[in-house]
């Protein structure tokens, strides 16, 4: 597992590698940049992503890592955690068993909180449909790990190997309870499409990742339907397209009126504002045609609320939490 600079969570952890592409948010993806560039042999991106005259391309090779499950077992401390911050736990390369083992294991480890986030939204319902059909118990051979779903109620049950014993972990509720569900969306497409799949699943808290925003988005009616949290940001990296502020400015409007948990995460390396009134308390670069202003920032993911403008200055987590 990973300490990250990702500011709305811990660490990460990774028991699913390799991606692909699925929708235009995917087109400048920090994890395809970086498996390329450690695409040799014997690292870590090797087989999975490679480098192109068009720069880092995911293979489209997804394969489990059981290897890693264990991994959060070992913090005792409690952790945000990031799952699949270089994959899509709900790829479709990914056996439905293996998925129910990351469950598991998050059902194992009450004391952290395990963040999920996908742009898969449709597999992730049918997996959901899987498990809560009463999924037949099955086994994972790699370091004893058996994870099994039990009945109709969805309720999972855990026999993991601790280090001391072999003890498993009965879970009676679902969904469970330190588990947070999300999907990725950056234009009004992809939330027409996939907000609705993640509202019919289960789980503790729903959110949703609005980065990098490419156009303006009107959630409508579902963040009064069961969405608990947003995050928005900007795209940073080579290339990065435009992030106007309005958008955000709009976004967070829209969950104070909702009265939904809004945390703005960056501005991107390209933000710049449509509007003829702008906030004078951030630099702002005017083009020569007057049609938008290019904010001027030091940090080149737009990443320090310092230099935004105040009324951005947004970070909130669901149920009021630090």
């Amino acid at each position: 597992m990973n300490l990250t600079s990702i500011q709305w969570t811990d660490v990460t952890w990774n028991p699913v590698r390799g991606c692909s592409r699925v929708s235009p948010g995917c087109e400048h993806c920090y994890a395809e940049t970086m498996a390329a560039r450690f695409s040799d042999h014997g690292m870590w991106g090797h087989g999975f992503a490679e480098r192109t005259e068009h720069g880092g391309r995911w293979t489209r090779l997804v394969e489990p890592v059981p290897t890693k499950l264990e991994e959060p077992l070992r913090l005792r401390k409690p952790h945000r955690i990031f799952v699949n911050s270089t994959s899509d736990l709900f790829h479709e390369s990914v056996p439905n068993e293996y998925i129910a083992s990351v469950f598991g294991v998050m059902a194992a480890c009450p004391q952290h909180v395990f963040q999920i986030l996908t742009k898969r939204a449709e597999r992730m319902a049918l997996w959901f449909a899987w498990v809560g059909r009463g999924a037949e118990p099955f086994s994972l051979h790699s370091r004893g790990w058996r994870i099994c779903a039990v009945n109709r109620s969805a309720a999972i049950r855990s026999g993991v190997q601790w280090p001391s014993s072999r003890q498993g972990v009965l879970v009676e509720s679902w969904p469970l309870p330190n588990v947070w569900i999300g999907v990725s969306v950056e234009d009004q497409r992809r939330a027409d499409e996939r907000i609705p799949h993640l509202l019919g699943v289960p789980a503790a808290v729903r959110f949703l990742s609005i980065e990098p925003l490419l156009e303006a988005v009107d959630l409508g009616a579902f963040l009064g339907a069961g969405i608990s949290w947003v995050i928005v940001g900007g795209e940073s990296g080579h290339g990065a397209r435009p992030f106007d502020v309005a958008w955000a400015r709009s976004i967070i409007a829209q969950c104070r009126e909702a009265k939904v948990a809004c945390f703005v995460k960056q501005l991107g390396a390209q933000p710049v504002t449509s509007t003829p009134e702008h906030p004078r308390d951030a630099p702002l670069v005017v083009d020569h045609d007057g049609d938008y202003g290019r904010f001027d920032l030091r940090d080149r993911k737009g990443g320090d609320p310092s230099e935004w403008p105040k009324d951005l200055r947004v970070r909130e987590m669901p149920g009021g939490e630090p």
